[in-house]
């Protein structure tokens, strides 16, 4: 309950509690368009304006949540997930997260979207190599370094190096 109402404060995650029943806990089986590789997801929330997933973190600073969402692949999922609405309704909404503090003192509204272009090529990337049962020049591709979102950046702290992602 204590959540519920922090959260509650905010009008644009207490709008989201009067969407329709059916664009929650959507199920979707698909096929990558591209490898024709079965998939299945389960989105939190969407509709053709957004996509939503709720996620709980200790610690609601926006350094912590960046590393969150490497650490744990949150933009790979993101990105995964835009896909598989996509293949459903033909629309690629933008792909929201709500951190909530697991002791209920704290939330942020995250953009997904300073994350996604690498996360999509990484998808793409894995589904192939799922569908080629080649994985042979994985470890041979260039690293390359991202700058975390300008909205992570905070002058009083210092930053972990950035993350890599492995392209091309």
């Amino acid at each position: 309950e204590k959540i519920f109402l922090l959260i509650t404060k905010n009008s644009f995650i207490r709008s989201l509690a009067d969407i329709n029943r059916d664009h929650k806990e959507i199920p979707i089986m698909w096929n990558h368009p591209a490898t024709r590789t079965a998939c299945k997801s389960k989105l939190d929330l969407a509709t053709d304006d957004f996509i939503v997933d709720y996620k709980t973190c200790q610690d609601c600073d926006p350094r912590t949540i960046a590393a969150t969402v490497h650490r744990f692949g949150y933009d790979i999922a993101a990105a995964f997930y835009q896909l598989a609405y996509e293949s459903l309704t033909g629309v690629r909404p933008p792909f929201l997260w709500i951190f909530v503090q697991k002791d209920g003192l704290g939330y942020e509204l995250v953009d997904a979207e300073p994350f996604l272009p690498y996360a999509h090529q990484v998808v793409e990337d894995n589904l192939r190599y799922i569908k080629d049962d080649d994985f042979s020049d994985l470890f041979e591709k260039e690293i390359i370094r991202i700058d975390r979102p300008e909205w992570t950046l905070n002058n009083s702290y210092e930053l972990e190096e950035p993350s890599e992602y492995r392209t091309n």
